[in-house]
């Protein structure tokens, strides 16, 4: 759960809370720091209409970075080398030209900004298991177990449900189960690789049991050192925390929190998976297992001087892929959302006086940052009914609904504790009213800002306090009637 603002010192990976306002326009948030390692920071508005602005101050109290803005009201520090170990702080603040307020949510991140995953090897962990002859690699026990045995073997397995990245950071825990005297053990980035292809492209990054480090670059069935086995200037363990840091054409390796070397190779610049890894050396050391836990990836944010919502959507008739497509181009989204519902159809009649009906997508998940779409089709004689999302719904008194009706109004309410926070409603042209019309609504509801569009037209932008709550398909009548409300097309990516 997030830290409330009554505590002020920041932890990595610990999500805090804060709140801004006209009697408190800044707060400061300290952490320790060691020198060489690599610090983000990431804040995104949850209330009110806070604009941030973080700033990182060095033990003095000299601002050493600003943020940027890095998706739809949220603002980013990325990957700052800390140079000299100390206490350091977070100023948080209105932006300059803007005299906003209210609450939001903070993250010290290791590498990069954005944390992808998070991963204490669950059984839906992103990492992949298999079974060779002289190999393993296995979900046991809260651990990635993973087992090589034959001369001079590498092992390695990827996290292919994550995706592709050229720039990212890359943390795990690892301790050394089983070996005799010798053990190998490692992170794989840009792997290039296809399901029946036992070889692979990739980027290896190592420690050995004799206190050193090395990097190759492996394509194909061929190996070249880009920087071979040499003395690390940090002590070298069984048991510790391994990290890579690459930007660009370098890459930074550490172990415990410590830099141990870089290096600088152009020869593989395409994403790619990021993995794991463990070596053998020859006989009688031929054989070691390897648990791996807190699997960790960063990815730099989309630095902006300025996010502007696009006011029409070009592809709005477009796939799913498409019109996220668009949003991330904008800066908008972040580029790394999860696919959480996709349903091809629904519906929602209502056949009472002035109440809303709805039905449940995927009854017990929450969701705080998302985009909801759906292709709309209402069916009623009369103009006084209207159909709607609903998303970030708790119960009964804390919920939030987007709605259309046949008058051509757009409607957008916000109830907290009971309270109605945000009650909207205005005409717009962009719907289509006739009866049996098909509109695609799609809603953009991120951090304490909210994004309506209608058959892509940017139809209601306004401020909500973020929760976290079930998504819902909603008929609504204004007074008795008949109504039918399908909903076709229907899906949503999660951004939490």
């Amino acid at each position: 759960m997030p830290k409330a603002q009554s505590e002020t010192t920041l932890t990595l990976l610990q999500t805090v809370t804060g709140e801004i306002t006209a009697a408190a326009p800044t707060q400061t948030w300290t952490f320790e720091a060691s020198s060489g390692q690599i610090v983000s920071a990431w804040l995104q508005p949850i209330s009110g209409d806070l604009q941030p602005v973080i700033e990182l101050l060095d033990p003095a109290g000299t601002v050493l970075a600003s943020s940027r803005p890095a998706s739809y009201r949220s603002v980013a520090i990325d990957a700052y080398p800390i140079t000299s170990a100390g206490t350091y702080s977070l100023r948080v603040s209105p932006r300059a030209d803007s005299a906003t307020s209210g609450g939001y949510k903070l993250a010290l991140l290791p590498g990069y900004s954005f944390l992808l995953v998070n991963d204490p090897m669950l059984p839906d962990s992103a990492l992949r298991s298999w079974r060779e002859p002289a190999s393993t690699s296995r979900l046991n026990e809260g651990r990635l177990r993973m087992g090589a045995e034959a001369d001079n073997l590498i092992a390695w397995t990827t996290a292919d449900k994550l995706g592709t990245y050229a720039d990212v950071y890359v943390q795990v825990d690892a301790r050394v189960e089983e070996f005799n005297a010798y053990w190998e053990y490692g992170i794989l980035l840009r792997t290039q690789r296809t399901d029946n292809d036992a070889n692979a492209n990739y980027y290896a990054f190592s420690v050995n049991s004799s206190n050193q480090w090395r990097v190759f670059l492996q394509t194909g069935s061929q190996r070249r050192a880009i920087s071979d086995w040499a003395d690390s200037p940090v002590p070298i363990a069984s048991s510790g925390t391994l990290a890579v840091l690459a930007q660009g054409s370098k890459f930074t390796l550490f172990f415990n929190g410590q830099a141990v070397g870089s290096v600088e190779d152009a020869s593989l610049p395409q994403a790619g998976l990021v993995g794991l890894m463990v070596g053998t050396s020859t006989r009688p050391n031929h054989r070691v297992i390897v648990g791996f836990d807190n699997f960790i990836v960063t990815v730099p944010a989309t630095a902006r001087a300025e996010i502007v919502p696009p006011q029409t959507l070009n592809d709005w008739q477009g796939t799913p892929e498409a019109i996220l497509g668009e949003l991330i181009r904008a800066a908008v989204l972040p580029a790394y959302g999860t696919p959480a519902v996709e349903v091809n159809s629904a519906f929602v009649s209502n056949s009472t006086p002035s109440s809303l009906l709805f039905v449940k997508l995927m009854e017990g998940s929450s969701f705080a940052n998302l985009v909801y779409a759906a292709d709309v089709l209402w069916d009623s004689d009369i103009e006084n009914i209207a159909c709607a999302l609903e998303f970030r719904v708790q119960d009964g008194d804390n919920f939030s609904i987007v709605y259309f009706d046949r008058k051509g109004g757009l409607g957008v309410r916000q109830t907290v504790g009971g309270e109605v926070k945000v009650n909207d409603y205005a005409l717009t042209d962009a719907l289509k009213l006739e009866n049996r019309a098909r509109n695609r609504l799609l809603v953009v509801a991120y951090g304490n800002g909210l994004l309506v569009y209608v058959n892509g037209q940017l139809a209601a932008e306004t401020n909500l306090t973020q929760v976290t709550g079930e998504v819902l398909l909603a008929a609504y009548n204004y007074q008795l009637a008949t109504s039918y409300c399908g909903f076709t097309n229907i899906w949503l990516r999660s951004f939490n």
